[in-house]
């Protein structure tokens, strides 16, 4: 069924009764309200039961047709208060409107709206007398002495939980990679963009962008509080609707099965669209209509031309004197609040949501490692200690000038750690040269050129190999070297022949600390040596199920060993950034983001636990209460 068809029904159900025959044979009655007022309505007659709830849509509603539905719900249609010059008339107004050239329909519930001092109008009356069977049972509907509504949770307590998961989702979204980090950062500076123009423009051009959101619906009028800059950018809250068929309702933020129905906790998202209406001004023949606009608040103010000044003041309404803030028009001590989310409060909440997460983005992938490259003194981004051990081959099967080859590949590795590495933490490198034994040719050290020239001055030992020697005097410098702070330990395994030691990749690893990792670099084609060397090669701290591990390297022979330098140093890096992140992450996880959304958590429960406790030491809980106890056990015995 279209949209536009639901105008058609609200003319057949004035005109005829129901009959459930088909799907097009008639639609829902409508609700004989002086019926219901005098308990003389029978559902025998009209199909309609005591104590159905009322449908939302009202005329609106595309089950008009489906007996099922009609049998459940009670469709309430009520003339429309704007008449023919309904906004949404067609597109979702839940009331009747007059046909074309009908003019204006006169205001069904006009009575109700003068009761503006808080009596019962004709829903409240005969939600009283049905036992409270519709929004009574569970609304806010209080009197006049009972307290006002609680306040909001602040934005700013909802904008610290977005940043504490912020600080838990960007780590993993960056993957420790420079190049996502850079990505984050610039996409970051972009969201930031939004809010800043939309500020600019609220203070240079404020008057012009209060016209753009003065358009549309407005909810019942109601009394309200200002708040403080700690709900920016709300500066009003609505408390009690003082006109329409809500009057006396408390506008409660804290939605319970006590305190709000459906249909109020949607009204409280969008707003309630019954106070008046808005639209730009359509010329015709007064002249005073153009550029301005056309206001339709029945029993408040009417007024067209009306024009607004930079200050948020509204002209041409006569006596009356009103405010619009962009959010709310502010007349006396009553307030209509926009409805729907094109409200400057809402588009507000939104960029700055995004100009904060541009923040975070930014901040996020500056100081996590590996941080973002050319950002002066941010870019130098301070890693954990880096402690390398070169364990080089030094068995018979390597011939002079292949180790003279490797020598010049040892040089080439220390300085691409050197440079990849040492301006941004403290890089540490050791030599073990091994073959039936082992030997530490030069410790831990942080003096590069003395490791160089030890490189450089290395005597072949021309033996067997044997990994288990010189994977153990590894392990052993690492475990001598007394570090400050928590630091990334590898070993960089460099052979071209078969471990002659015959024990299992698992018993090798075994030799070494728990978090030390092995890069393995295999020279020559032997497919048993490379599988294991592989099998021999582990991560450390950088093992991680998100990010596939990459610690092995071939090369042809020791010509060409030279060439893996900056590809084996860049791997090595990225470990150690992804052992940082998992650091850092750990001190900044779960805890803390729980610890940063405290605050919102405690004011919505302690806020909404209040609420309920007021309702039920309030004057009619009891009697509430009861009326739902006598509807339930109606609809037992129905």
């Amino acid at each position: 069924m279209e949209g536009n068809s639901n105008v058609d029904h609200n003319m057949e159900v004035g005109g005829g009764g129901f009959s459930p025959k088909g799907p097009s044979g008639g639609v829902c009655p409508p609700a004989d309200t002086e019926g219901a007022e005098r308990g003389s309505l029978r559902s025998d007659e009209t199909g309609y039961r005591p104590g159905k709830p009322i449908c939302w849509y009202g005329a609106a509603c595309r089950k008009l047709r489906d007996p099922a539905h009609c049998e459940k719900y009670e469709h309430e249609m009520k003339p429309c208060k704007f008449g023919a010059r309904c906004r949404r008339q067609g597109r979702g107004c839940r009331y009747d409107h007059p046909a074309k050239g009908a003019g204006k329909k006169p205001l069904l519930n006009g009575a109700s709206n003068n009761n503006a001092g808080g009596q019962r109008n004709d829903r409240g009356n005969r939600g009283d007398d049905r036992g409270n069977s519709n929004s009574n049972s569970n609304s806010n509907h209080v009197a006049g002495d009972e307290p006002e509504a609680a306040r909001p949770v602040p934005l700013l307590f909802f904008l610290i939980c977005v940043c504490a998961l912020g600080l838990v989702i960007l780590p993993i979204v960056g993957e420790c990679d420079a190049d996502i980090h850079t990505k984050i950062f610039f996409v970051g500076s972009l969201l930031t963009v939004p809010f800043i123009i939309f500020e600019v423009l609220l203070y240079t051009q404020r008057g012009w962008v209060l016209q753009k959101f003065l358009e549309g619906d407005y909810s019942e009028k109601a009394t309200f509080r200002k708040l403080g800059l700690l709900w920016y950018p709300e500066t009003l809250q609505l408390l009690r609707f003082t006109t329409g068929d809500l009057a006396g309702n408390n506008i409660e933020q804290y939605a319970t099965w006590e305190t709000n129905d459906v249909q109020q906790q949607y009204e409280a998202a969008v707003g309630n669209r019954d106070g008046g209406q808005v639209r730009r001004g359509s010329g015709g023949q007064n002249n005073n209509s153009r550029g301005g606009f056309e206001f339709d608040f029945p029993d408040s103010f009417e007024g067209e031309g009306v024009t607004l000044d930079a200050s948020g003041n509204l002209r041409g309404l006569g006596r009356t004197r009103a405010r619009f803030d962009g959010s709310n028009i502010v007349s006396g001590d009553g307030a209509w609040a926009k409805a729907g989310y094109w409200r400057r409060d809402v588009v507000t909440k939104v960029l700055f949501l995004l100009f904060l997460v541009g923040v975070e983005c930014a901040f996020v992938s500056v100081m996590m490692p590996p941080g973002v490259a050319g950002l002066g003194g941010l870019a130098g981004h301070k890693r954990m200690p880096l402690n390398t051990v070169f364990v080089v081959d030094g068995s018979a099967s390597i011939q002079p000038e292949m180790w003279q080859a490797q020598q010049q590949s040892g040089e080439a590795f220390i300085r691409a750690f050197e440079k990849t590495y040492g301006d941004h933490g403290d890089l540490n490198v050791g030599i073990v040269q091994f073959s039936t034994e082992a030997k530490i040719e030069a410790p831990l050290t942080s003096d590069i050129p003395s490791v160089l020239a030890a490189f450089q001055g290395l005597q072949q030992m021309e033996a067997l190999t044997y990994f288990d020697k010189g994977l153990q005097l590894c392990s052993d410098s690492l475990q001598k070297y007394d570090a400050e702070h928590k630091s990334f330990d590898v070993c960089v395994l460099i052979t071209d022949g078969i471990d002659m030691s015959e024990l299992k990749p698992e018993a090798l690893q075994a030799l070494l600390p728990t978090d030390a990792a092995v890069f393995g670099i295999f020279v020559g084609a032997d497919s048993g040596g490379i599988q294991l060397l592989k099998d021999i090669t582990e991560c450390g701290l950088a093992e991680s199920k998100s990010h596939k591990c990459e610690f092995f390297a071939s090369a042809s022979d020791y010509k060409q060993l030279s060439a893996k330098a900056d590809e084996v140093a860049h791997e090595v890096v990225r470990g150690v950034d992804i052992a940082q992140c998992a650091e850092v992450s750990a001190v900044i996880g779960l805890p803390v983001a729980l610890g940063m959304c405290l605050p919102y958590i405690l004011w919505f429960a302690s806020c909404t636990g209040l609420t309920m406790w007021r309702r039920r030491e309030s004057n009619n809980y009891r009697s509430v209460k009861g009326n739902n106890n006598l509807l339930n056990t109606n609809s037992n015995s129905n």
